[in-house]
């Protein structure tokens, strides 16, 4: 427990040496001034009922002298035992104690202008350390010693009382107590870590892409997916660097932009347990908020959640224009005179930027929840609109879980991948961008045919009669011919990927070339073909001499006198696709009138 102001047992003497109460005389005769403010002292040592101690004038207004003692005295105990317990490193993960040559207290840099509170020398190296009770490093200080590789341990000594065997068991033994503002031999790991990561990384780019390839749907209409740059494999720290804080006004602030003057420093707090954050930095994150007490409920998850409601706040609160931005459905704009129109399948997304402040909105609010912030939200409104109901209100959440929302709310739901997205947020003219939910257009959105995608299967049939299938994305204006093989083109009203079946397809392609008699190999569909131990035989091989495996025929017969159509699939093929429709090339001629 830290001792109250009245309770100063340690003073300077004449010389500037630190005396303990009971080894000077009593009263004024001690001859000894305030550690702090350096005014005289009254030494009370005679007496049994209270504890001795040295007391200011009655009119003194001195703060912080029993701080200052025990920082004082910190430094002359480590002096004195030339030894400390250095903090956790990945090799030594339960800290060591490093034995120093010598050890010097307060000796000014003048290269760096920096006066650290001790100097460990030891070997050929040196070591600084600072002693932390109230204050610990500022962030301008902590940014010279990093950059100038000095390596640099800070104790936090404000649970430390002045009594001298405390203080040394905190230098020696108290491993929670002490962190790393520099150290050679870590940055020196880390970065083989990276360059291994890196290896390991090139080693699986093939698979990987694969992967990639696959989240491209899912992404389309998130923000963009930043690689996470605050998620490192580092023993001895892994949390997130967090860059905002709100101020004591209620402002956020980003820790890269607070300057380092002389006036008194600002308090932060945090954005979701609103507990007081100091300012840190270290050279891989530069500057950033850290809690001055450990919070474990304060999640990475929940901070960027209510990181970005602040910010959107903000923006909305201090900008001229609040943009928001969503994918709306835009249809084809030769809808009227295209032949093979389809709304089902004929549209685009494309994302269009509304400004709230010019549709009269002028109100934001955080929705907090006493909770959890899962459960917390934005709401944006009009206080212009009369009789004003909640589908007037826009809701804004920030990683939802839940896709669904009451129909009769409007909702944009952000998704906030990691940290470095926070900032853009903030940008003039940008715009926020999310899903919309329960947004009605009051008037349809045209698109030009360019810009309309539609999915095909297509079909190709060579000279030889084999027939291959390719599932392809294109525009109707973006489709191409090959001359040497026969393109048809199959426009279907539902997800092609869904109702993709190689062998239907192929049989419903054929029954097309046959009605429009088109030279292909129509084995698949003739009667004569029958399914035989996983092979399909023609039954008139014996009589006929036809090839007994057809479909295994580098030359297959593309005009065979002995087929026959089978009705039964025929009608069974045409009512599976029935919702088709072939489109021979060339497709853009025939898609007008």
């Amino acid at each position: 427990m830290k001792e109250k102001e009245a309770n100063l047992i340690y003073a300077l003497d004449k010389n500037g040496n630190l005396v303990h109460v009971d080894n000077v005389n009593n009263g004024l005769k001690c001859e000894c001034v305030c550690p702090k403010c350096k005014s005289k002292l009254n030494a009370k040592n005679e007496g049994t009922k209270k504890i001795h101690h040295f007391a200011h004038k009655a009119d003194s207004d001195c703060q912080g002298a029993v701080e200052t003692a025990i920082h004082m005295l910190a430094k002359e105990i480590l002096q004195e035992i030339k030894s400390v317990l250095l903090p956790s490193t990945p090799n030594f993960p339960n800290g060591r104690i490093l034995d120093f040559d010598n050890v010097e207290i307060e000796i000014f840099d003048r290269k760096l202008k920096l006066r650290p509170d001790c100097i460990g020398y030891y070997e050929d190296k040196k070591l600084w350390i600072e002693f932390k009770y109230t204050h610990e490093v500022d962030p301008k200080k902590r940014k010279e010693i990093i950059l100038a590789h000095i390596d640099c341990i800070e104790i936090d000594i404000s649970n430390c009382t002045q009594d001298k065997d405390n203080i040394k068991e905190c230098i020696l033994n108290d491993l929670e107590k002490r962190e790393w503002i520099y150290n050679e031999d870590n940055i020196r790991e880390e970065k083989n870590k990276s360059q291994n990561h890196k290896s390991h990384t090139h080693d699986n780019k093939r698979d990987n892409s694969l992967a990639n390839e696959d989240n491209i749907r899912e992404e389309k209409n998130t923000f963009p997916d930043y690689k996470d740059f605050y998620t490192r494999d580092n023993k001895w720290d892994n949390s997130l660097k967090r860059i905002f804080a709100i101020d004591e006004n209620g402002i956020i602030v980003n820790s890269n932009d607070i300057k380092n003057n002389d006036e008194k420093p600002f308090k932060y707090y945090c954005v979701v347990c609103k507990q007081e954050v100091s300012l840190s930095y270290n050279n891989l994150d530069g500057y950033f908020f850290k809690h001055m007490e450990n919070n474990s409920s304060c999640t990475d998850e929940c901070y960027l959640i209510k990181a970005s409601e602040y910010l959107i706040k903000y923006k909305f609160d201090t900008q001229k224009k609040f943009l928001i931005s969503f994918e709306q459905r835009h249809i084809c704009s030769k809808n009227e005179i295209c032949d093979n129109y389809n709304d089902k399948i004929c549209y685009t997304y494309k994302s269009v930027d509304y400004d709230l402040k010019d549709l009269n909105y002028d109100l934001c609010e955080i929705i907090d929840s006493n909770s959890h912030c899962q459960n917390s939200y934005l709401t944006i409104s009009s206080s212009q609109r009369k009789n004003q109901n909640i589908n007037s209100e826009i809701y804004i959440v920030i990683n939802s879980k839940n896709n669904s929302f009451p129909s009769n709310k409007r909702v944009l739901d952000i998704d906030i991948k990691n940290q470095k997205y926070l900032p853009y947020l903030m940008l003039k003219e940008s715009s926020i961008n999310g899903r919309a939910y329960n947004f009605k257009n009051k008037k349809q959105s045209y698109s030009c045919p360019e810009e309309v995608k539609i999915n095909y299967f297509q079909f190709k049939s060579s000279s030889n009669g084999t027939i291959n299938i390719e599932i392809k994305t294109s525009s109707c204006t973006n489709i191409k011919s090959n001359h040497d093989t026969i393109n048809l083109y199959i426009i279907e009203n539902q997800d092609l990927y869904d109702k993709y079946d190689y062998d239907s397809l192929i049989k419903y392609f054929l029954l097309y070339c046959h009605k429009t008699n088109k030279s292909v190999r129509f084995c698949e569909i003739c009667f004569f073909l029958k399914d035989n131990n996983f092979s399909s035989i023609c039954t008139r091989y014996k009589t006929k001499s036809t090839p007994k495996y057809p479909l295994k025929e580098k030359t297959a017969p593309l005009e065979c006198p002995y087929f026959r159509l089978n009705t039964q699939l025929k009608n069974h093929i045409e009512y599976k696709y029935k919702n088709f429709k072939i489109i021979e090339y060339p497709f853009f001629e025939q898609t007008t009138k």
